[in-house]
Protein backbone atom coordinates (compact mmCIF):
# COMPACT_ATOMS: atom_id res chain seq x y z
CA UNK A 1 0.00 0.00 0.00
CA UNK A 2 2.04 2.90 -1.24
CA UNK A 3 -0.41 5.73 -1.68
CA UNK A 4 1.26 8.50 0.31
CA UNK A 5 4.05 10.81 -0.74
CA UNK A 6 5.29 11.20 2.85
CA UNK A 7 5.49 8.97 5.92
CA UNK A 8 2.37 7.38 7.41
CA UNK A 9 2.23 8.22 11.10
CA UNK A 10 -1.15 6.79 12.10
CA UNK A 11 -3.48 3.99 11.11
CA UNK A 12 -6.66 2.50 12.48
CA UNK A 13 -9.00 -0.40 11.70
CA UNK A 14 -12.72 -0.20 12.58
CA UNK A 15 -13.72 -2.37 15.53
CA UNK A 16 -16.41 -4.32 13.63
CA UNK A 17 -14.93 -4.27 10.12
CA UNK A 18 -11.37 -5.42 9.53
CA UNK A 19 -11.85 -5.22 5.76
CA UNK A 20 -10.73 -1.58 5.71
CA UNK A 21 -8.13 0.58 7.38
CA UNK A 22 -7.44 4.30 7.48
CA UNK A 23 -4.02 5.95 7.28
CA UNK A 24 -2.90 9.47 8.05
CA UNK A 25 0.28 10.92 6.60
CA UNK A 26 2.45 13.99 6.76
CA UNK A 27 1.42 14.59 3.13
CA UNK A 28 -1.92 15.87 4.51
CA UNK A 29 -3.95 12.98 3.10
CA UNK A 30 -6.20 10.46 4.79
CA UNK A 31 -6.61 7.24 2.83
CA UNK A 32 -9.05 4.35 3.27
CA UNK A 33 -7.68 1.00 2.07
CA UNK A 34 -9.19 -2.41 1.35
CA UNK A 35 -7.17 -4.76 3.59
CA UNK A 36 -7.72 -7.80 1.36
CA UNK A 37 -5.98 -6.39 -1.70
CA UNK A 38 -4.31 -3.14 -0.58
CA UNK A 39 -6.30 -0.97 -2.97
CA UNK A 40 -7.02 2.61 -1.98
CA UNK A 41 -10.81 2.98 -1.76
CA UNK A 42 -11.00 6.65 -0.87
CA UNK A 43 -8.76 9.66 -0.35
CA UNK A 44 -9.77 12.46 1.97
CA UNK A 45 -7.97 15.75 1.59
CA UNK A 46 -7.61 17.56 4.85
CA UNK A 47 -9.32 20.85 4.17
CA UNK A 48 -7.68 24.12 5.05
CA UNK A 49 -10.95 25.87 5.88
CA UNK A 50 -9.95 27.41 9.18
CA UNK A 51 -6.26 28.11 8.52
CA UNK A 52 -6.66 30.12 5.31
CA UNK A 53 -2.94 30.07 4.65
CA UNK A 54 -2.87 27.40 1.93
CA UNK A 55 -0.46 25.18 3.85
CA UNK A 56 -0.69 21.39 4.00
CA UNK A 57 -1.67 20.13 7.43
CA UNK A 58 0.24 16.92 8.19
CA UNK A 59 -2.04 14.24 9.65
CA UNK A 60 -0.89 12.74 12.95
CA UNK A 61 -3.86 10.65 14.20
CA UNK A 62 -6.77 8.75 12.68
CA UNK A 63 -9.40 6.89 14.72
CA UNK A 64 -12.61 5.15 13.57
CA UNK A 65 -15.82 5.42 15.58
CA UNK A 66 -16.97 2.16 17.12
CA UNK A 67 -19.69 1.80 14.46
CA UNK A 68 -17.13 2.42 11.70
CA UNK A 69 -19.15 5.24 10.12
CA UNK A 70 -16.96 8.15 11.19
CA UNK A 71 -13.27 8.93 11.34
CA UNK A 72 -11.58 11.29 13.81
CA UNK A 73 -8.55 12.98 12.29
CA UNK A 74 -5.99 15.17 14.01
CA UNK A 75 -3.53 17.37 12.18
CA UNK A 76 -0.13 18.58 13.32
CA UNK A 77 -1.57 21.97 14.25
CA UNK A 78 -3.80 20.31 16.87
CA UNK A 79 -7.13 20.67 15.03
CA UNK A 80 -9.42 17.63 15.28
CA UNK A 81 -12.03 16.92 12.62
CA UNK A 82 -14.79 14.34 12.58
CA UNK A 83 -15.28 12.99 9.06
CA UNK A 84 -18.19 11.14 7.53
CA UNK A 85 -15.62 9.39 5.38
CA UNK A 86 -18.21 7.61 3.20
CA UNK A 87 -19.55 10.98 2.07
CA UNK A 88 -16.07 12.51 2.12
CA UNK A 89 -16.97 15.50 4.27
CA UNK A 90 -16.14 16.98 7.66
CA UNK A 91 -19.14 17.05 10.01
CA UNK A 92 -17.49 18.62 13.09
CA UNK A 93 -14.31 20.52 13.85
CA UNK A 94 -12.82 20.72 17.35
CA UNK A 95 -10.05 23.15 18.21
CA UNK A 96 -9.10 25.63 20.86
CA UNK A 97 -8.61 28.97 19.13
CA UNK A 98 -6.56 30.21 22.10
CA UNK A 99 -4.11 27.34 21.57
CA UNK A 100 -4.10 27.38 17.77
CA UNK A 101 -0.39 28.24 17.53
CA UNK A 102 0.68 24.88 18.97
CA UNK A 103 3.08 22.94 16.81
CA UNK A 104 4.37 19.39 16.83
CA UNK A 105 1.15 17.81 18.07
CA UNK A 106 2.34 14.47 16.72
CA UNK A 107 2.91 13.26 20.27
CA UNK A 108 -0.67 13.58 21.47
CA UNK A 109 -3.63 11.27 21.76
CA UNK A 110 -7.13 11.05 20.36
CA UNK A 111 -10.06 8.71 20.99
CA UNK A 112 -13.84 8.42 21.20
CA UNK A 113 -15.69 8.14 24.51
CA UNK A 114 -19.18 6.65 24.57
CA UNK A 115 -21.76 7.01 27.31
CA UNK A 116 -22.79 3.44 28.10
CA UNK A 117 -26.11 4.71 29.52
CA UNK A 118 -27.05 6.72 26.42
CA UNK A 119 -25.76 5.58 23.02
CA UNK A 120 -26.47 9.01 21.50
CA UNK A 121 -23.94 10.68 23.80
CA UNK A 122 -20.53 10.54 22.11
CA UNK A 123 -17.45 12.50 23.07
CA UNK A 124 -14.03 13.23 21.62
CA UNK A 125 -11.06 12.82 23.97
CA UNK A 126 -8.05 14.85 22.90
CA UNK A 127 -4.69 15.36 24.55
CA UNK A 128 -2.54 18.34 23.74
CA UNK A 129 1.15 19.06 23.47
CA UNK A 130 1.02 21.31 26.51
CA UNK A 131 -0.20 18.43 28.72
CA UNK A 132 -3.95 19.07 28.76
CA UNK A 133 -6.76 16.55 28.44
CA UNK A 134 -9.86 17.83 26.64
CA UNK A 135 -13.28 16.23 26.20
CA UNK A 136 -15.74 17.59 23.63
CA UNK A 137 -19.39 16.69 23.10
CA UNK A 138 -19.71 15.52 19.48
CA UNK A 139 -23.25 16.84 18.96
CA UNK A 140 -22.76 20.44 20.07
CA UNK A 141 -18.90 20.72 20.09
CA UNK A 142 -19.04 21.97 23.70
CA UNK A 143 -15.81 21.46 25.63
CA UNK A 144 -16.86 19.61 28.78
CA UNK A 145 -13.45 18.99 30.29
CA UNK A 146 -10.14 20.80 29.99
CA UNK A 147 -7.50 20.07 32.58
CA UNK A 148 -3.73 20.24 32.59
CA UNK A 149 -2.59 16.83 33.77
CA UNK A 150 1.13 17.12 32.96
CA UNK A 151 3.11 19.93 34.54
CA UNK A 152 5.72 20.48 31.83
CA UNK A 153 6.29 19.87 28.13
CA UNK A 154 8.84 17.15 28.87
CA UNK A 155 6.07 15.03 30.35
CA UNK A 156 3.32 15.88 27.87
CA UNK A 157 0.70 13.27 26.96
CA UNK A 158 1.74 11.12 24.01
CA UNK A 159 -1.35 8.92 23.78
CA UNK A 160 -4.81 8.33 25.22
CA UNK A 161 -6.94 5.20 25.23
CA UNK A 162 -10.55 4.95 26.38
CA UNK A 163 -11.51 1.63 27.97
CA UNK A 164 -14.90 0.34 29.14
CA UNK A 165 -16.53 3.68 28.20
CA UNK A 166 -15.56 5.29 31.50
CA UNK A 167 -11.78 5.10 31.90
CA UNK A 168 -9.28 7.28 30.07
CA UNK A 169 -5.69 6.09 30.20
CA UNK A 170 -3.12 8.77 29.40
CA UNK A 171 0.50 7.90 28.70
CA UNK A 172 3.04 10.68 29.13
CA UNK A 173 6.55 11.05 27.71
CA UNK A 174 8.00 9.79 31.00
CA UNK A 175 6.15 6.46 30.49
CA UNK A 176 3.74 7.14 33.35
CA UNK A 177 0.10 6.16 33.05
CA UNK A 178 -2.48 8.60 34.35
CA UNK A 179 -6.02 7.23 34.82
CA UNK A 180 -9.18 9.29 34.71
CA UNK A 181 -12.59 7.80 35.44
CA UNK A 182 -15.50 9.52 33.74
CA UNK A 183 -18.95 9.63 35.30
CA UNK A 184 -22.06 10.60 33.36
Amino acid sequence: MSAHSDCIVSLDVPFYDSSILATGSYDGLIRIFDTSNGNCLKTLTYDKDWANDGQIRPIVKVKFSINGKYLLVKSLDGVVKLWDYLLGRVVRTFHDEDKQQQINNDLTGLDFLYNKNDEKEVYVVNSTQDGRLEIFNVLNKEKLFDEKICSNVDSSIIDVQVMNNDKIYCLNKENKLILYTVTF
